[in-house]
């Protein structure tokens, strides 16, 4: 038999949730670090604000790390969107996200609790 391998990441999104239920969910699957990937840690929602959210997930004994070179400009994401094409975005992120920052964030995150969630 094979042996049972445990989860290392997650990815997550916090839309439509109420931060309760967003750190709910987070505990249910054991995850220990959060990653923000926004390129702007803001929300509309106060709760969901880079600083806000660290002390929530403080509270349950989850790191929070804010990692906005893993994200991609607002204006992208909002151009691919309204257009429906998603191929502009992908060729940035792969060319500026998958090509080095990403992999010398993993290569940090090896200190860090897991499982980890995006």
């Amino acid at each position: 038999m094979g042996e049972l391998r445990q989860n290392v990441f997650f990815n997550t999104y916090y839309y439509g949730r109420s931060i309760l239920e967003f750190v709910q969910i987070l505990v249910s699957h054991g995850v220990k670090t959060l990653v923000d990937t926004r390129s702007k840690p803001t929300s509309r929602r106060y709760e969901f604000d880079g600083q806000n959210l660290a002390r929530s997930l403080a509270e349950h004994y989850i790191v929070y790390i804010g990692a906005p070179q893993l994200g991609c400009p607002v204006t992208l994401r909002l151009r691919a969107r309204r257009r429906g094409d998603y191929k502009e975005l992908w060729d940035w992120y792969t060319k500026n996200v998958l090509a080095g920052p990403l992999w010398d964030f993993i290569k940090e995150l090896a200190s860090y609790p897991k499982p980890v969630a995006f």
